[in-house]
């Protein structure tokens, strides 16, 4: 504070900031991708001042030549931190990122994080659609069963042959159609599948060798159409001028 020969006073309060000393790097350091995915964890680095204190407003320059990072700049938080995504390129192995404190040279003023873009691996399959509910004969739709990693991304080096079983509805159903495909860059197309019966809560499960099998989504199948009469009852021989037996005919689809 300060006072005058005549007595008044008057005082002003001062905020002292420790200049920023060093960058460090927080989290997100050593994480691995397929490429073009971007990591899961952001990366986070901490600028901080001579006395060990965080240092806010500082301005973080971060670059790769390996993919792109969102945002490229970023100012410091109240405790010191500042961070980004990234998204990794084409380049395979290890690959690098740094961040530069605005202000610091030397080696004090920027840090390496270090990735490792690596080829996807299948984990799972899924049901890219669901089976239409159809008529009994009439085609489920096209479906496609597609490889998957563990984040749910299709893997297209993914191979094998993928097989389908029927299950649920009504007893004695028959999946008809071709019930094994390829995988051809990580989907397994079916086109021709049919169930013969009708039903309710049916459900398709995809299988292969070293994955997690799938189950697809619940769906209907009802009447066709009718296409032929049959008598259901057996008629037996009658005398002239009397009625007949009752006779019951049924109209029947073209599955029976």
């Amino acid at each position: 504070y300060a006072q005058s020969l005549t007595g008044l006073i008057d005082s002003v309060t001062l905020t002292v900031l420790s200049r920023p000393q060093r960058i460090e790097v927080v989290s997100g350091d050593n994480q691995s991708s397929a490429p073009t995915r971007t990591l899961t964890n952001p990366l986070v680095a901490r600028v901080v001042a001579a006395d060990g204190l965080p240092a806010a407003g500082v301005v973080v320059t971060f670059s790769t030549a390996a993919g792109t990072l969102a945002p490229s700049t970023a100012t410091t938080d109240a405790a010191g931190l500042a961070s980004t995504r990234w998204t990794l390129g084409a380049t395979m192995g290890h690959v690098t990122m740094t961040a530069t404190a605005a202000g610091l040279t030397g080696a004090s003023g920027i840090v390496t994080f270090n990735g490792q873009t690596v080829l996807p691996r299948a984990t799972r399959l899924a049901f890219e659609n669901a089976p239409a509910s159809v008529t009994a004969g009439a085609t489920l739709g096209s479906l496609r069963v597609v490889a998957q990693d563990s984040t749910g991304a299709v893997v297209p080096s993914a191979v094998g042959a993928v097989t389908l079983v029927l299950a649920g509805g009504a007893d004695g159903a028959r999946l008809g159609g071709t019930l094994s495909a390829a995988l051809v860059n990580g989907v397994a197309t079916f086109a021709d599948l049919t169930v013969n019966r009708t039903g309710t809560g049916y459900t398709l499960i995809a299988s292969t060798t070293g994955l997690t099998s799938a189950t697809s989504g619940a769906f209907t199948v009802t009447e066709g159409p009718a296409t032929a009469l049959r008598f259901t009852t057996e008629q037996g021989n009658g005398v002239a001028g009397r009625a007949l037996a009752v006779m019951r005919v049924q109209a029947f689809d073209a599955q029976g």
